[in-house]
Order: C-alpha cells, then structure tokens, then sequence
C-alpha cells in the first residue's frame, strides 16, 4: 500500500488475474476504485510504488518498480492517476545496461535463511519537465569462484511529455557489496514522505532516503553448486495451463461452475510453490523459454560453519550524496554480529518487520529502523525471533 503524500490518495498494488494490478482510493479508504487497472501483464511481486506532485500537467505522476520475470529490472508509470500505464522499460538492457536482479537461494545460507527478491522506489529529485527515482534491487555477483549476492542503487530520470511517454537515462550509482564478500540480504529504501517539510513539501531538500540491509556470511564460499533435477519447464508449462483455466473459470465461460474455481486456483498456488522453492525466478512469471541459469547453492565445509548477521544502512540525498556507511546492529556502540538458529518450525526468515518507518520531528528527518534476530535459548532449544530498533535522525 503506497499513500500519495501530495493528494492521500491511497493506491495498492497486487498480482491479480490479469497480471501486475492496481486498485486506488481518493477519500481515505472509504471507497476504492470498481475494478483494478492493469500495470502489466506480468506475474511478478513485489511491485513498489512512488509518485510526484503534478506541476503543470493534468494528473501527478505514478512510478512503478518491479523485477520483470525475476531478472529484469522495470520501470513502469502512469500520468493520470492509475488508469493507464506506461509499457515497462527494463534498465538492464541497453542502452543502460544495469546488473539484472537475482538472489542466492535459501541454501546457501547455514542455517536456511528465506530469501525474496526485495525492491524498492522512492523520489530523488523534481522538476515539471522530468522526475527522478531511486531504485534499489538485489543482484548476483562472481567473484573468487564464488556467487554473492550484493544490492544495485541507480538513479533513473523519465522525462514528462505525452501522457504515459517519456525519456528514461538510468545511471548506477552504487553496488553495495558487504564487507568481506558478505552478501546484502533484503536491503530496503525508507522514504521520506515530506509531511510537515518546510518551506514546501515538493523542495528538492526532502528527497532523503535511508538504505538499510543485512550483511550475512555464506560459510567457506565454495563454487555454487548444481540445482538438484527439477524439471521447471514441466512445471511451468502446467503452472500456465492452470492459470488459463483458473481465469476462465473466474470468469464463468467454458464448461466451469463458479464452485471449481477453489480446486484449480489450490493446484495453481501449489505449482507457484513449488516453482518459487525449485526453479529460476523467470519461470514464476509464466515467461516461455526461459534460459536463466539456476541461482548457486553454497555448502558449508563442516556441520559446524554457520552464516553470520549484522544490520547496516546509509542514508542518501537528493541524487547522489551518500553518507558513509554505519552499523544499525550495536552493542555498546561496536558493531553487533550473529549466528542465525534454526527454528522450532520452518526455515529461518527475515523481513516482516523490516520496512522502516518515518517521522518529522523539529525539523529534522528521523528514520526508525527495526530489524530481526534469531537466537538459542539453551540447550536443544530451536531459537526464538528478537524484534530489535535504531533511530537515525538527519539534520537538515
């Protein structure tokens, strides 16, 4: 759920039947719009959402960000408040060229550490004739015969002209990598929402952001890998035709009673399961042909290898001026590390609580930031979940 900082209008977005979807609400949540507009036909999540003041056009801006088939990083956006949509523009093909988007899988992290690709938007700069955004997303890097997985932060500038058209210039400015090949797990991009900014809320002196991720060992490094035999395409192929069935159904053609929709709609969730688990990301989307490489799998030396945890973050304004980067995670001002603990059900995870939050205070932006832990409690307890939090307060 995204809330318009400019008009409130609240706008959510969701995979729904017909792809990547959006539904909006201009009085507060009272009432939201009859049917949900398409932003694209795609079947991937998350999609993260941002918005410019309108200026001197008829309706503000929405800005779209999303990992198209879990590999390409997109951009779509709308100037008339939703209804219709720019086509995506994938920042890794040229004349851009960005990294792709990609992630370790669950494995190679010891113990399991669930791992989503995580993106995020958020405005870097304002102006009538273009806007500009942040978008933060993960990639794989190789190096030293091994795969880490780091973060992208790039700057991308859509000029405004026709509705729904514009000129897209994307530049990175910063692949985070963690200290001692380290892999960046579920770094995020807290906003600053521009309440009570002053002199105005479209100055150029509220576009401040805080980055904030974790830092995680994957133990001994040794070359990714292969995935065990699975056959995605199989998989895929079957995903597909149950969705086409699922949709047809929805909408009461064929041979379907509306009562079948429950059992196809529970076999196309349990294929999507299955595929999230098993297969390349490009595969969840329902893209045909697809080539992506399976993401590594690291093993650790001895039973005794684990991962190791801590929290950090910087802060960045306007396009490119970046703090250096500070640790969230502290005990007694020096940096905090853990070992992840397998928990009593299910594989460990992170992320839940791990959005961030914003406040003006005095006229300083304050960035509240919370993050999890999980540690034994003695012996053969499986662990518990720590909820732990930092403030961050930046001058103006």
């Amino acid at each position: 759920m995204y809330r318009d900082p400019w008009d409130g209008s609240l706008y959510v977005t969701a995979v729904g039947t017909k792809g990547q979807e959006l539904i909006s609400s201009k009085d507060n949540g009272v009432s939201w719009s009859a049917a949900p507009s398409v932003i694209s036909s795609n079947f991937d999540k998350p999609i993260v959402i941002t918005s410019f003041p309108k200026g001197s056009h008829p309706s503000p801006r929405l800005v779209v960000f999303t990992c198209i088939g879990g590999v390409k990083p997109s951009l779509i956006w709308s100037d008339d408040g939703g209804v219709s949509f720019s086509a995506p523009v994938s920042v890794d093909d040229p004349p851009y060229s960005l990294p792709q988007c990609g992630i370790l899988r669950d494995e190679s992290f010891t113990p399991s550490i669930w791992n989503v690709p995580d993106v995020s938007i958020g405005r870097a700069a304002y102006s009538d004739g273009a806007d500009l955004v942040h978008v933060l997303y993960p990639t794989l890097t190789e190096t030293d015969g091994a795969i880490r997985q780091d973060a992208v932060l790039a700057n991308v500038r859509i000029t405004r002209s026709a509705p729904n058209t514009g000129t897209v210039t994307a530049l990175m400015i910063q692949q985070i990598v963690g200290d001692n090949n380290t892999s960046i797990y579920r770094a995020h991009l807290v906003d600053a929402d521009r309440w009570d900014y002053s002199p105005d809320e479209t100055d150029d002196g509220a576009n401040i952001a805080l980055i904030d991720w974790y830092e995680v060992s994957t133990p001994s490094r040794p070359l990714a890998q292969p995935q065990d035999a699975v056959d995605c395409a199989a998989l895929q192929k079957n995903m597909i035709e149950l969705r086409r069935r699922f949709n047809a159904c929805q909408a009461g053609t064929n041979k379907f009673n509306h009562s079948d929709c429950g059992p196809l709609q529970n076999g196309l969730q349990g294929d999507l399961d299955n595929l999230h688990s098993s297969c390349p990301p490009c595969y969840w989307s329902g893209t045909v042909g697809c080539t992506q490489k399976p993401a590594p799998t690291t093993k650790p030396k001895t039973a005794q290898d684990h991962s190791k945890m801590r929290y950090r973050g910087e802060v960045i304004r306007g396009g490119i001026s970046m703090s250096q980067i500070f640790d969230l995670s502290l005990t007694g001002g020096v940096a905090k590390y853990w070992t992840p603990v397998p928990l009593a059900t299910g594989p460990n995870f992170y992320g839940h609580y791990d959005y961030g939050s914003f406040y003006m205070q005095n006229g300083n932006f304050n960035f509240f930031l919370h993050w999890t832990e999980s540690n034994p409690q003695g012996s053969g307890d499986k662990g518990n979940m720590y909820l732990y939090g930092n403030l961050v307060e930046v001058n103006q």
